[in-house]
């Protein structure tokens, strides 16, 4: 069988440390200070996120699987879709599939959006994680605002971070289950290390990739 890449199997089946710090935005900005003390922060373009994993705690063998999974990865040489493992679905619910929920229509300044398709009355909750896919890439939005659907499926309008880019269009895919990016290992940042007798933890960090 041949390996697919970007791969969407690394993450299935493995639980991961509540302290994990999971995925945090990777700023690209430039920053200067003013003589009167006062930073001045320019952005470079829209942010990345950077993810961090750490698993529990598993048996040497299983442990061995996923260090052969992460090595074909070839440190940072092949992508593969991750997600948040704290926040795989939306607050509001964490059973339903909710699947065939597009793009409604994009705000002007692109940092709003409304969806359709989902459950009447859902909840959108602050902190909710959305992936749209434009058809080359997986991009990676979070809620910022909490909105619910009409009875029709369609939300209100509700902001997201980071701003949407431009290759984003109506009628995008939205997922908001195991909402995925592409990521790149860091290269070097795969770790091995004994917890106990008969236990490792494998921890790794990755940083988002947009083509």
């Amino acid at each position: 069988m041949s390996l697919t890449f970007p791969r969407t199997d690394i993450l299935a089946g493995l639980q991961f440390k509540t302290s994990t710090p999971r995925i945090a935005p990777l700023w690209r900005q430039e920053t200067s200070r003013t003589a009167g003390g006062v930073t001045l922060v320019k952005n470079m373009g829209p942010l990345l996120w950077q993810a961090s994993y750490l698993t529990v705690p598993m048996r040497r063998d299983r442990a061995g699987e996923v260090e052969a999974d992460l090595l074909t990865l070839e440190n940072g040489g092949q992508l593969f879709e991750g997600y948040d493992p704290a926040r795989p679905f939306p607050a509001s619910d964490k059973t339903s599939p909710l699947t065939g929920i597009t793009i409604h229509s994009i705000r002007t300044d692109r940092l709003a959006l409304r969806i359709t398709g989902l459950p009447a009355s859902f909840v959108l909750t602050k902190g909710d994680w959305l992936s749209i896919n434009d058809g080359t890439n997986l991009h990676l939005l979070r809620a910022v605002e909490t909105t619910t659907a009409a009875g029709t499926g369609l939300s209100a309008w509700f902001e997201v971070r980071p701003s949407i880019r431009p290759a984003i269009a109506v009628g995008n895919p939205v997922a908001l289950r195991y909402a995925p990016a592409r990521f790149m290992v860091d290269p070097g940042s795969v770790q091995r290390s004994p917890n106990s007798g008969l236990h490792d933890t494998i921890s790794w960090t990755a940083t988002q990739v947009i083509t």
